[in-house]
């Protein structure tokens, strides 16, 4: 906001005089204040600075119905705590010299000095706030041409909302020139706020809370209906004959209702998930959505709320995704959250004096109920009401696409928070979708919708599942060219659907992974304020009806992936064949649909990180309610990764199947039984074997330790697998025939080489520290191997884990498959690894493996000289005692299980 000199229009005399009666008005309310009045200055009332508690009754909420006339109560404001201490100075002359002289006030003897953020003090933050807003009020010493009346005491961003509320009042009354306000300044660049991080932070709250008063929705008048409306005063039917009598004149209309869904909507801002208050202001207005003219299925009410200057005002400021469910009139009914970080009072009210930091509070827990009954009842409701009215169906859409188009920065892994809507809010307006979505039909969802011309999603700058971002250009503008090839057109079910996609991944997923990166920082600084943090996105995020709705959306999105998938090349129908007899999918045929290749990675990506989040932190909600699509589809990609150019999206499938694994998780047998007995699961086992190779490479800077991830994995489902007759049939028939599986093995042995020898150097070097040798190190060798230490530990314990599995892995094949392991270009090889390690188990310095706590490594020497003893036993053949003997490196060794058993 800044007011600049009046327009040609009205002469400066008019301006003066204006002033002077201002500053009478202010002179008169100071002399009154000294003479020991001690009553408050009654701010004017609108619906933009209503507060809403608990305690007071619903009339409270309410401005005064007379123009510009105080409440009969002065407003509830506390004084607000001084952020800033003033540094000592010389004198206070000094001080006010140097506000006086800063550039703020464009005086020709600047001092020339830097202001550090430590010397600004609460009196120069006051004088910044008065020249951003060229206003002027008791206690500022500046003089602008505009003064306004504050409640004192108030704090900052309250004085903001106060300021522009007066001056709207002013330029309604007549008495602010229209030519004085120009809001297209931006005030985030102005130099002269360069002064201090606090003072930047000035006009981000400016441009936020002044986006809601600079457009044409100002109210010049609280409505007279508003007060007997959300007190229920009003006459039964009065409403309904009001809008009948009134609609017949959309002018009148439009006085007599706007400014009332301007006050729902002001005084929903002001409202708190902590009070039980909204539920008043969402009733009334979902009530007068409901209303429809007789004889007639128009809701005039709808009609007028999308017509409105603010139902989506255009906005060019950088903040656009927080100010749309800011200042917009839904906005404010999508705002209530449970997050700390969105409304503080949950903090407040419930986690603040807990102690342990570990339990929801019950309260906690019953308000995310509450909140969610709201969700799926009210809003959906309210929403709905605005969608069946045919005049205001395509302006709802096009502000939940705005909304989500404004967000899209929310999806990337480094977000600036105050620039995006809140968590809350997202969660909200994804529940809304969720719920409109339940009667959405899946064969009616057009998956070409993504790239129709007139799509309410933007997709282009998403990574895709295959194609490059020249080849969907490419294959967009021939589909968009009518070649063999119609568009369906756009329907509700198709843009609803996509939407919901759209609302998921920048609603859900944000907070879950914002979610998983407070668990890993509760164990830093400020551990205390991020587990009450935490315990607000237990209830705000950890909800199993919320959660649950979820899985079930995602059911459909792998339904439309594997029509997609299944569909063959592009033809004039956009689907693809009938899911129906799944068995029949695999093997795909070779040639990728288009259709597939070009949706957008984070598709599939969503869905594998919300199933493996689910099944981390809220496991009783997929096991619930996992639906076989999803099945399907993660088995249908698994048994195809080459459809899938991203080979850590086909590592995340991977992933979940391990989380599946009883070994693993307890719990989930009945869940892991459904996979088993899929009818696609018989290719699992050679998938995962054709993956283990693939991952080799990645293309990554981390590929050679993140295949042993990806691979340790596949081992552990692997060991599922082979307990299960039928697929352990299938593996062998795989070995005795498959080329597949003597690369497979030939990477085993290289894995189990690897792994066992670093995870025994690592125990060495434990072992060094615990011996006498540690004592004889300089003092400078010992604090480097000191910061080592935890390192070192955590890399011993996670060598040996994929060790064991890798050689419990080949211990288990060569008892069932030996055939490929003698093989000659294999057989030496093993020989000389399994002599290698034996040497290390049990020759004259196996000592050196000896550490004191070998629990804590995961180390059990004995187990793994039994599994090795045993591979030789199950080799046992002349082929393979001649590649023992082959094997002159290791014969020198001298082998005695005495070393280490004993």
């Amino acid at each position: 906001l800044c007011v600049t000199s009046p327009n040609n229009r009205v002469s400066q005399h008019r301006v003066t005089e204006i002033r002077k009666k201002r500053l009478a008005r202010l002179g008169a309310g100071s002399s009154n204040s000294n003479n020991g009045d001690t009553s408050q200055i009654l701010v004017p009332q609108s619906p933009q600075s209503l507060q809403l508690s608990t305690s007071p009754p619903a009339s409270a909420l309410l401005p005064s119905p007379s123009k510009r006339q105080p409440p009969p109560s002065p407003l509830d404001i506390t004084p607000c705590k001084k952020g800033i201490e003033p540094m000592e100075v010389d004198s206070k002359d000094e001080l006010t010299a140097d506000i006086e002289n800063s550039s703020h006030y464009r005086s020709d003897n600047k001092r020339h000095r830097s202001v550090s953020t430590s010397e600004v003090t609460e009196e120069m933050m006051w004088a910044t706030l008065s020249n951003l807003l060229h206003c002027s009020w008791q206690g500022v010493d500046n003089i602008c041409s505009v003064t306004v009346q504050v409640t004192p005491g108030a704090k900052m961003n309250e004085v903001i909302s106060q300021v522009l509320m007066d001056i709207t009042l002013q330029i309604c009354a007549g008495e602010v020139l229209d030519g004085l306000v120009d809001p297209n300044i931006n005030l985030s660049q102005s130099p002269e706020l360069s002064a201090s991080p606090t003072e930047k932070q000035l006009p981000s709250h400016v441009d936020v809370t002044g986006g809601s008063y600079l457009t044409k929705c100002a109210v010049p008048a609280p409505s007279l209906l508003l007060h007997p409306l959300l007190t229920e005063s009003l006459p039964r039917g009065f409403l309904c004959d009001l809008i009948h009598h009134t609609s017949e004149s959309q002018a009148v209309f439009t006085k007599v209702f706007g400014p009332l869904l301007q006050g729902l909507s002001s005084a929903m801002r002001s409202c708190s998930v902590t009070s039980r208050t909204y539920t008043r202001v969402f009733e009334s207005l979902d009530m007068l959505t409901e209303i429809k003219v007789i004889n007639s299925s128009s809701r005039p009410i709808c009609s007028l709320m999308v017509s409105m200057s603010n139902w989506c005002p255009k906005s060019e400021s950088q903040t656009v995704g927080r100010e749309i469910l800011f200042a917009t009139l839904l906005g404010p009914f999508l705002g209530l959250s449970l997050f700390a970080e969105d409304d503080p009072r949950v903090v407040d009210k419930f986690v603040k004096h807990q102690s342990n930091g570990r339990t929801v509070p019950d309260g906690l827990q019953d308000l995310a109920r509450e909140l969610d009954h709201m969700r799926t009842t009210i809003l959906h409701k309210l929403f709905h009401s605005i969608l069946v009215n045919t005049n205001s169906r395509e302006p709802v859409l096009l502000y939940l696409a705005k909304v989500i188009r404004y967000n899209e920065r929310r999806a990337q892994i480094h977000v600036e928070e105050r620039l995006v809507a809140g968590d809350g809010p997202m969660i909200n307006l994804l529940s809304v979708l969720q719920q409109l979505c339940f009667k959405v039909k899946l064969d009616k969802v057009d998956p070409y919708y993504m790239v129709h011309p007139d799509s309410l999603v933007d997709v282009s700058k998403d990574s895709r599942l295959t194609l490059t971002q020249d080849e969907v250009e490419e294959w967009v503008k021939k589909l968009r060219s009518g070649e063999n090839f119609t568009f369906q057109e756009v329907n509700f079910h198709s843009q609803c659907w996509f939407l919901t996609l759209h609302a998921h991944h920048l609603g859900v997923l944000p907070v879950m992974r914002k979610y998983t990166r407070r668990i890993r920082a509760i164990r830093d600084l400020q551990k205390m304020k991020l587990n009450k943090s935490k315990l607000c996105a237990d209830a705000g995020l950890l909800d199993e009806n919320l959660l649950e709705r979820c899985i079930h959306f995602y059911a459909g999105v792998a339904q439309i992936i594997l029509r997609a998938l299944t569909g063959g090349p592009t033809t004039l129908a956009p689907l693809g064949v009938s899911l129906a007899d799944t068995a029949t999918i695999l093997p795909l045929p070779p040639d990728l649909p288009e259709l597939f290749a070009a949706l957008p990675e984070w598709y599939l990506d969503d869905m594998a990180e919300f199933l493996l989040f689910t099944l981390q932190y809220v496991p009783k909600v997929p096991l619930k309610h996992l639906e076989d699509p999803i099945i399907t589809m993660a088995i249908v990609l698994l048994c195809s990764p080459s459809h899938i150019k991203n080979p850590y999206l086909t590592a995340k499938l991977v992933e979940m199947l391990f989380m599946l694994t009883p070994s693993v998780q307890q719990h989930v047998d009945t869940l892991h039984q459904r996979i088993l007995h899929h009818p696609l699961a018989v290719h699992l086992p050679v998938a995962l074997m054709k993956f283990y190779t693939m991952v080799e490479s990645t293309g990554a800077s981390s590929e050679f330790y993140d295949k042993f991830t990806i691979r340790y994995h596949i081992s552990v489902i692997f060991k599922s697998l082979w307990e299960d007759r039928r697929h352990r049939e299938a593996l062998i028939t795989e070995s005795n025939t498959g080329k597949e599986f003597v690369k497979f093995v030939n990477l085993l042995m290289n894995d189990t080489t690897f792994l066992l020898d670093e995870s025994l150097d690592a125990l060495k070097v434990q072992e060094e520290m615990e011996r006498g040798t540690w004592a004889t190190q300089t003092r400078e060798q010992q604090q480097r191997r000191q910061r080592l230490l935890a390192t070192d530990e955590r890399q011993c314990r996670s060598y040996l884990t994929l060790a064991r599995e890798t050689v419990d892995m080949m211990h288990y094949l060569t008892k069932e498959v030996t055939a490929p392991f003698l093989r000659p270009e294999l057989c030496d090889r093993l020989a000389a690894m399994l002599n290698f390690n034996l040497a290390q188990l049990c020759g004259e310095k196996c000592g050196n493996l000896k550490v004191r706590q070998a629990d804590k490594y995961g180390w059990e020497p004995r187990k793994l000289l039994e599994q090795l003893v045993d591979i030789y036993l199950h080799l046992d053949s002349d082929r393979f005692y001649e590649s023992i003997a082959n094997d002159e490196v290791s014969a020198k060794d001298k082998i005695s299980s005495e070393y280490l058993l004993n």
